[in-house]
C-alpha cells in the first residue's frame, strides 16, 4: 500500500505536468433514476471528476449517490510530455498511482538526459565543492589545538599516565568527550579511599550528563592494587557502564592506575591481574 505523503507527492506532479484524472462509477441496475435524477447525477459526476483531480477525497456527503450501492469506483487519466502521450482507463486507486509513478521517474529520467554536459558538470563541481568543505570543516574540528584528544584505548593510556604522572593520592577522574575524542572536562569527583560504589557511580553519571558528554574514560589513581581493591574496581566499572548505557553514554574504559602501571577495563587487565594475584596465594 502506498504512503499518503507519496500519493499527495504524484498528485503535485499531475498538477505541475498537467495530467488529469477522471473518476467513474459503477451503478447497479437495481438503481432507478428518472431523466431529472439523471442530469442531477450527471452534473454532480462532472463535478466530483474535477475534484477528484486536484486530489480531493473521493467519498463525499456533498453527494446524493449513496456510495454503498455503487459496485465499483474507477480512474482514468490523460497526460502529455514532450511529445509522449500517456493514458489509461478502469485503474483502481492502487493501480492509478502506481501507474503515475512510473510514468514520472520516467519523465524525470528524460529531464535529466536532456541537461547539457555543461550543466551537469557544474552541477557535480557544486556537489564536490560541498563535499570538500564540510571534509575539510571536520579536519578542523578533530585537529582543534585549543582542544585535548585522547583518542583510542591505547592512546589514552599514555595521555593518562603522563596527565596524572604528579598525582600523589588517591583519585577517580572522570573524563568526558566529544564525538571528535576530544576532552571536554576532566572531573575529580572521589578524593582519598572510598568504599560507597553507588554513591562512585552515581557521581560519575552526573558528571557525564552535566558535561552532556558522548562517552566518557574513568581513571581511579591508587596506591596499592591488592587483590580486594581490583574487585572493588571491577564493580565500580560494571556499574558505572550499565547506567552510563541507559543514558545512551559510552564508558570508553575503566582504567587503574597503580605509579606506573595501568590497567585497563576493557583490555581485561584487571581481571588478568586479580587471577595473577590469587594464583600467587
Amino acid at each position: 500500500m502506498m504512503r499518503k505523503e507519496t500519493k499527495k507527492q504524484i498528485m503535485l506532479l499531475v498538477e505541475e505536468y498537467g495530467f488529469q484524472i477522471f473518476v467513474s462509477c459503477r451503478i447497479p441496475r437495481i438503481y432507478e433514476m428518472n431523466v431529472e435524477e439523471v442530469n442531477n447525477y450527471n452534473k454532480e459526476q462532472s463535478d466530483f471528476n474535477l475534484k477528484a483531480s486536484r486530489g480531493y477525497n473521493l467519498v463525499s456527503d456533498d453527494y446524493d449517490l449513496d456510495f454503498e450501492d455503487v459496485n465499483e469506483i474507477e480512474f482514468d487519466y490523460s497526460g502529455k510530455y514532450n511529445e509522449v502521450d500517456y493514458c489509461n482507463s478502469g485503474l483502481s486507486e492502487n493501480q492509478l498511482f502506481k501507474e503515475l509513478s512510473g510514468i514520472f521517474k520516467e519523465i524525470n529520467v528524460m529531464k535529466v538526459a536532456q541537461l547539457s554536459d555543461d550543466y551537469l558538470l557544474s552541477e557535480y563541481e557544486s556537489q564536490a565543492r560541498k563535499m570538500a568543505i564540510l571534509e575539510a570543516e571536520k579536519v578542523k574540528r578533530e585537529s582543534d589545538p585549543t582542544k585535548t584528544k585522547v583518542g583510542t584505548i591505547h592512546s589514552a593510556k599514555d595521555y593518562f599516565l603522563k596527565q596524572y604522572d604528579q598525582v600523589s593520592c588517591e583519585e577517580l577522574h572522570v573524563i568526558s568527550l566529544d564525538q571528535m575524542d576530544h576532552v571536554i572536562k576532566d572531573d575529580c569527583v572521589t578524593i582519598g579511599d572510598n568504599d560507597e560504589i553507588e554513591r562512585i557511580a552515581a557521581e560519575v553519571v552526573k558528571k557525564a550528563t552535566h558535561r552532556n558528554a558522548d562517552y566518557v574514560y574513568v581513571v581511579n589513581i591508587q596506591k596499592t592494587a591488592s587483590t580486594q581493591t581490583l574487585k572493588k574496581n571491577v564493580e565500580i566499572a560494571t556499574k558505572i557502564n550499565e547506567r552510563l548505557k541507559i543514558l545512551d553514554c559510552l564508558m570508553a574504559d575503566y582504567a587503574v592506575m597503580v605509579g606506573k602501571d595501568y590497567l585497563s577495563y576493557r583490555m581485561k587487565e584487571i581481571d588478568k591481574a586479580i587471577n595473577e594475584e590469587e594464583k600467587t596465594k
